[in-house]
């Protein structure tokens, strides 16, 4: 299956009104723009995703398909940007590469495609066309998800994979990774076009990514992970924000993903995501070992939810969240903990009386509930943050969530989470 992908790496474009860098609502001049287009701070980030993030994972992702994906860029790129992209057009096959200098006409993709569709045998055949941002990945199995649709009797119309995951960029790592659902989002967005006998090709797109289906039918996928829509400070999306320094927009930027969930599967965006397998948490700082412990809400039935993390020790932070009914009241809900060696072996409970004197658990006489918390379990949302210290060489090896006092009650635990945190000295 043939497929044209286009990526602009910092076009040098003043006039444009598309973003709050070119529409003049944040630069006054052509050379403030351009000193912003091409600053470090900006173009950092997003040579260090496009080459060792999304490059890599399109080539995992061409595996039995004919690619070519164009990368335009301008004749300002600093050179040191620029050598990285001639590197990876020696690296890959797919990349193609164009350096749009003042007063020449751009390469379309219209050309690329007739080019590339000359040279298959077929010049007739459909084939899709999808653009994608320099700081944005797709899937690893990307063109296999699109290529039902790259059919005769799809022509003219347009594929969104309307589900994937966000996730916060910085120093080489993402953090706070979020499954979002855009239906029509631009990431990856694909059009499926033909030739015909007399070698024109039908149109491209013309509406606005967010609104095509008021112009162009749209096929919409969202039954796996199509994209991953990377946020970090540099964005031009991010210029609208009035926050200045980085924390700040961070923090800003985590405020504007939370209505989405956090990622619950890492084995469902690692299989998506390969190359991000040892740079990617769910968790809210790219330091974090944070676990999401449950993957769907689940009602507190019998002998509890049994929980069994991988393995954390030190400065614990386990976070629980639950809904509770009109029948609830205070201390309906516990969580235990069973706590382990380094070979997984349960350590007595009461070998770690003394080290747990002055903290936040307790150790039940009852020997089936052990070392202890009681969660909070008012009517309504609830939520309970229990932190404590393990020794040296002892792990969290199971946590069970069980009802006290009230079986009646329904209880249904929403979310749970794990995480090792930083050590602090005084």
């Amino acid at each position: 299956m043939i497929f044209i992908g286009h990526t602009k790496f910092s076009v040098y474009a003043p006039v444009s009104g598309a973003w709050k860098a070119t529409n003049g609502s944040r630069f006054k001049t052509q050379g403030d723009y351009k000193k912003y287009l091409f600053s470090d701070s900006r173009l950092n980030p997003r040579i260090d995703i496009l080459v060792n993030y999304s490059l890599p994972q399109l080539a995992t992702a061409a595996k039995g398909h004919d690619i070519t994906h164009l990368i335009s860029y301008s004749e300002f790129l600093p050179h040191k940007y620029e050598e990285k992209l001639i590197e990876s057009q020696k690296q890959y096959s797919f990349l193609k590469l164009e350096k749009q200098n003042r007063g020449s006409h751009p390469i379309t993709l219209e050309s690329v495609a007739k080019e590339k569709l000359l040279g298959s045998g077929d010049p007739l055949q459909p084939f899709g066309i999808f653009r994608l941002d320099d700081d944005d990945i797709l899937p690893a199995d990307y063109f296999d998800q699109n290529s039902p649709y790259i059919k005769q009797e799809f022509v003219g119309m347009q594929v969104s994979l309307g589900t994937g995951v966000s996730a916060i960029y910085k120093d080489g790592r993402f953090f706070n990774a979020r499954k979002t659902y855009h239906p029509m989002l631009n990431i990856g967005y694909t059009s499926i076009h033909q030739f015909s006998a007399a070698g024109e090709m039908t149109k491209l797109p013309i509406a606005g990514h967010n609104v095509a289906d008021r112009t162009y039918p749209v096929i919409l996928d969202s039954r796996k992970l199509g994209y991953l829509w990377t946020r970090h400070p540099s964005q031009d999306t991010a210029l609208g924000l009035v926050e200045s320094d980085e924390a700040t927009l961070i923090a800003t930027l985590k405020r504007h993903m939370d209505r989405h969930p956090p990622i619950h599967d890492m084995d469902e965006l690692h299989e998506a995501f390969p190359v991000l397998r040892n740079n990617i948490t769910n968790a809210e700082s790219p330091d974090s070992t944070r676990q999401e412990l449950i993957v769907v809400a689940t009602d507190l039935e019998g002998k509890g939810l049994r929980l069994k993390p991988k393995p954390v020790s030190g400065k614990i932070k386990l976070t629980t969240t639950m809904n509770c009914d009109m029948s609830s009241e205070v201390r309906n809900s516990l969580i235990s903990f069973i706590f382990v060696d380094a070979q997984g072996l349960r350590i007595d409970p009461a070998s770690l009386d003394s080290h747990f004197e002055n903290q936040p658990i307790s150790r039940s006489g009852n020997p089936r509930i052990g070392w202890f918390r009681y969660l909070s379990t008012k009517q309504g949302k609830n939520r309970t943050v229990t932190q404590f210290t393990l020794p040296d060489g002892v792990y969290v090896g199971v946590a069970t969530i069980i009802k006290w006092r009230r079986q009646e009650t329904k209880i249904v635990v929403t979310s749970v989470s794990i995480e090792s945190m930083p050590s602090t000295s005084d």
